[in-house]
């Protein structure tokens, strides 16, 4: 969670509004994931990366998540920016 404020904080210092996944209130309380599972949650997080313009990847632990992977492949589907934040600074891929 902490990197995710970090990624938030980074990306509204360069203007953007900032949907951060783990503020849903799934992931605030871990029973209601547990409810719910990993399948609709990650439903929900897709529903909502719908209402964004671009998705951050964070770092370079991206590429060994499953939900995050997922995440990509449907921003590049939808043709979203994918923006990659580093600790130093953020640059734009595809």
């Amino acid at each position: 969670m902490k990197r995710f404020a970090e990624a938030e904080e980074q990306l509204l210092k360069y203007g953007y509004k900032v949907m951060n996944p783990t503020r849903f209130i799934f992931c605030r309380f871990p029973w209601l994931f547990a409810l719910l599972g990993y399948e609709i949650c990650l439903c929900i997080d897709l529903y909502m990366l719908t209402k964004c313009d671009a998705i951050a990847m964070i770092g370079e632990d991206w590429m060994n998540s499953r939900g995050a992977l997922t995440e990509r492949a449907f921003a590049k589907y939808a043709n979203k920016k994918i923006i990659y934040l580093s600790q130093e600074s953020a640059r734009y891929g595809e």
